[in-house]
């Protein structure tokens, strides 16, 4: 009862045209206008938007606005368009920083993979990879190499022997911007030898494609 009087008093509005959105949290017309990332063979970041305003309307309600089940949106979107996935991808979410994500109350990405999981039956693994330390946030970063430098060691991976070499691995993250970040996780996700990907909301236009995922092995 007291949820039906808040949607009577408060509707759900959708965060790409601000209309209101009783049954859906966003317009299917809407999510249809959202550029599209064009995917070429040998991507190893796979993004389902391209970034601009209107995904940075959905990805700042999602982030920073509450609405935690926008996850599942963007995830329904994602899973839809990557029919590259052969069934054996190891899903590993970026871990947030830990200041931010006791600010927000949630984790978006780990959202993102965990519905990820849920529609496409792949395995979500959310300890893999963790933070080693606090971080300024990437978009305060006045360039891409001060975004570079920012994320130096500021993550620590886990026992990747418990999955096998032949198991690709697939970082999940909610957009792409610089590659900084993705980067330096998937050097330490790559460190025994497994193909690693990247699989995200959005790609900024100048976000790479290809990853050197050699640095962190030994």
């Amino acid at each position: 009862m007291f949820s039906s009087l808040f949607d009577l008093f408060w509707p759900q509005v959708c965060p790409l045209c601000d209309r209101e959105a009783r049954v859906e949290l966003v317009h299917s017309r809407c999510l249809e206008r959202l550029p599209r990332a064009r995917a070429l063979d040998g991507d190893m970041v796979i993004a389902c938007f391209e970034d601009g305003p209107s995904w940075f309307q959905l990805l700042h309600r999602w982030k920073y606005g509450g609405e935690r089940r926008l996850a599942g949106t963007v995830a329904t979107c994602m899973a839809s368009e990557w029919a590259a996935l052969g069934g054996e991808e190891i899903l590993v979410p970026l871990p947030d920083d830990p200041g931010r994500r006791l600010e927000r109350g949630y984790s978006p990405v780990q959202d993102l993979a965990r519905a990820l999981a849920v529609r496409t039956g792949l395995q979500v693994d959310a300890h893999l990879l963790r933070r080693a330390r606090q971080t300024p946030s990437q978009t305060s970063c006045g360039n891409d190499g001060a975004r570079h430098t920012n994320i130096l060691g500021a993550f620590r991976v886990g026992d990747l022997s418990r999955w096998p070499r032949s198991r690709p691995i697939v970082l999940v993250e909610d957009q792409v911007t610089s590659g900084a970040t993705v980067l330096e996780a998937t050097k330490l996700l790559g460190a025994r030898g497994a193909r690693v990907r990247v699989w995200c909301g959005a790609r900024a236009a100048r976000a790479p494609r290809q990853l050197d995922v050699t640095g962190g092995r030994h």
